[in-house]
C-alpha cells in the first residue's frame, strides 16, 4: 500500500534523530495520503485509483513528496488527472506548506 511505503522509507531516514519527530512526519504522511485517497474516491463504490509517489527533494530540513496517478469512476465520461504534493519539515516533523517555502 502507498502510505506504508511512503512511512518505511521516512523510518528508514537518517534524517529523523528524535523518534518523537519521526512520529510526527509519519502521521503526517498518513494524513495526506489518505486525503488524497479520500478526496478522489468521495465514496464511491466503483471508483478505480491508481497512484504513485516519488521523493522529489530529501534535503537536511525538508521532504518533498508527489502523488500522481489516475482515479477513473466506472460509467464516468473521463478519468481525473490526480496530482498532489506534500512537504515536510524534517526538523520539526510537520508539514509545511508551499505558500511557506
Amino acid at each position: 500500500m502507498l502510505i506504508k511505503v511512503i512511512t518505511e522509507i521516512i523510518m528508514k531516514s537518517s534524517r529523523f534523530q528524535w523518534n518523537n519527530i519521526q512520529k510526527t512526519a509519519n502521521q503526517v504522511i498518513k494524513n495526506e495520503a489518505l486525503k488524497v485517497i479520500n478526496k478522489y474516491s468521495d465514496g464511491a463504490t466503483n471508483y478505480n485509483l491508481d497512484i504513485s509517489y516519488k521523493i522529489m527533494l530529501q534535503g537536511k530540513s525538508l521532504l518533498s513528496i508527489v502523488y500522481s496517478g489516475v482515479g477513473y469512476e466506472e460509467g464516468a465520461p473521463y478519468p481525473n488527472n490526480i496530482f498532489v504534493t506534500t512537504n515536510i519539515n524534517l526538523v520539526s516533523g510537520s508539514k509545511v506548506n508551499l505558500s511557506e517555502i
